[in-house]
């Protein structure tokens, strides 16, 4: 769902808004109102300090200034209260931006700085707390942000990932460096140490030390990675229920194939079908369209795409488009990666500085890019949001999974009701050599059962396609293996890439 969600607190009642301002209008002129007073800022601040001091205070602020408006719905600059800053500092910033100590140390006095700057211009919001009550605030809190910045519970599993990277020296801006650690992550770790990794930030002693220069190789246009016959086939580093590693160096071999074919990439792309709806709603959106309270499309526009769509939406009435993944997905995405504006009441389709949507027949290069831009957003979106917000519920185990899928012969789960059955009964069948790795009620059944839910949402959003089940058109007489998610090489492609797209941040 889009940043207008009400998002939940941590551990308390999410901070009010606060009054309107001209700073809550359109985003094109919230941002340059927002360019604006940093400028000021900057050369209020050059009077007392040196150039630089100014800028890289001003570069402390930006980011809070920012988080504050997505994360917290409280867009005017110039309005604080005691939560906010409290929230912001020790909740929102934790979890939202991978940073070293002495940045975190050093955000506090930049933005004390900063309330001393709408001070003393009298632009400090009358609404909202007294300005040396702010401040005294903001002294309160430099050990505590501290604090929540070295706590891995305050972060996101994704979070945990980066701050390890650059723990080990990675450099997060340096794509070809970034993927060499994933590969790294996902294929040379155990599932407990790369578990432990994404709780809690940390790996002390790993089976197989990071080397990037063992990692690290031509890749592909979509992002750097080792050439096959380098990969580890490391079956403990893998969740129990996913293939060994062997079965992935047929796509990344067909990438490396791909680069170079524009006619195969462009089939690729546009055989997902998340790209195709993302591109049909913007068609639909046209030069505007009313949108709810939430950011949503409204009921009867949802039940015309649901119509035109052909989607199965089972049979419980739809009253709301987030009920329906298969348009809340690619809108969701849309939303995110800039190409809808959301107001108070309609969205409008944004000409995309980056990636514009350009039809495949028109210009394929840059349908290439657009719909390599939008599956990155979906992921994105998801890696960043809670689970009960829609966001992946089983983690790295996910991305994994996603790779797998990609595959030949895509990815089949086990089918959990005959695996419980067999552990039940005397004969475990083909099993048995595994039953201490599942035992009915066990984490490791969850663990698959996690990645199972991700990857139907993903198949509902479009980024999956789902072959159902062996049997599954019996009520009572599960199949005999689970249903087989797949993907292509374009999907492929997006995963690898995708949590490095996530350091970019804002989403």
């Amino acid at each position: 769902m889009p940043k207008k969600k009400h998002r939940r607190g941590t551990q308390r009642s999410r901070p009010q808004r606060g009054p309107s301002h001209a700073f809550e209008r359109s985003d094109r002129r919230m941002e340059r109102d927002l360019h604006a007073l940093l400028a000021q800022f900057v050369l209020w601040r050059r009077e007392a300090v040196s150039t630089d001091q100014a800028d890289e205070e001003a570069a402390h602020v930006e980011p809070l200034l920012r988080l504050k408006a997505e994360q917290l719905d409280s867009a005017d600059p110039t309005y604080w209260t005691e939560e906010l800053i409290e929230v912001l500092l020790t909740e929102v910033v934790p979890r939202k931006v991978i940073q070293p100590r002495e940045m975190v140390m050093a955000q506090v006095p930049a933005l004390g700085q900063f309330f001393a700057f709408l001070d003393e211009h009298q632009r400090w919001h009358p609404d909202g707390i007294d300005v040396d009550r702010a401040r005294s605030v903001l002294e309160g809190l430099e050990f505590s942000a501290l604090e929540a910045a070295d706590d891995p519970t305050a972060r996101s599993f994704t979070g945990n990932i980066l701050v390890h990277a650059s723990t080990l020296g990675v450099d997060l801006s340096t794509p070809e460096l970034f993927d060499a650690y994933m590969q790294w992550y996902n294929t040379a770790l155990t599932n407990t140490e790369r578990h432990e990794i994404s709780d809690t930030g940390r790996l002390a002693n790993p089976s197989m030390p990071f080397e990037a220069s063992h990692w690290t190789g031509s890749g592909s246009d979509f992002g750097g990675g080792p050439d096959p016959a380098d990969v580890p086939d490391k079956e403990p580093g893998l969740p129990w229920f996913l293939p060994d590693n062997s079965t992935l160096e047929e796509p990344l071999l067909a990438l490396e194939r791909a680069e170079d074919d524009m006619e195969e990439l462009t089939a690729a792309h546009g055989d997902v079908r998340l790209v195709q709806r993302a591109a049909r709603l913007l068609e639909f959106l046209g030069k505007g369209r009313q949108v709810t309270s939430t950011g949503a499309l409204r009921l009867a526009d949802v039940r015309t795409l649901v119509e035109e769509w052909e989607i199965d939406t089972g049979p419980f009435a739809v009253t709301s488009m987030w009920q329906v993944d298969e348009i809340a997905g690619p809108w969701s995405a849309l939303i995110a990666g800039g190409w809808v504006t959301l107001t108070s009441t309609r969205a409008y389709p944004e000409q995309h500085d980056h990636a514009p949507y350009v039809p495949a027949s028109e210009d394929p290069e840059a349908f290439t890019t657009f719909a390599r831009a939008v599956m990155l957003m979906l992921l994105i979106t998801l890696v960043q949001n809670d689970p009960d917000e829609g966001g992946f519920r089983g983690g790295p185990d996910t991305f994994a999974a996603l790779l797998f899928a990609a595959s030949p012969d895509g990815l089949t789960l086990p089918d959990a009701n005959s695996i419980l059955a067999e552990l039940a009964s005397h004969d475990h069948g083909e099993h048995s050599a595994r039953k201490a790795d599942f035992p009915a009620g066990s984490d490791q059944m969850w663990q698959m059962w996690r990645v199972q839910a991700d990857l139907m949402h993903l198949s509902r959003c479009g980024l999956l396609r789902q072959d159902p089940a062996a049997g599954a058109e019996q009520e009572e007489v599960p199949g005999p293996e689970g249903s087989t998610f797949r993907s292509n090489l374009a999907v492929f492609a997006a995963v690898i890439t995708a949590v490095d797209a996530t350091r970019q941040g804002g989403v």
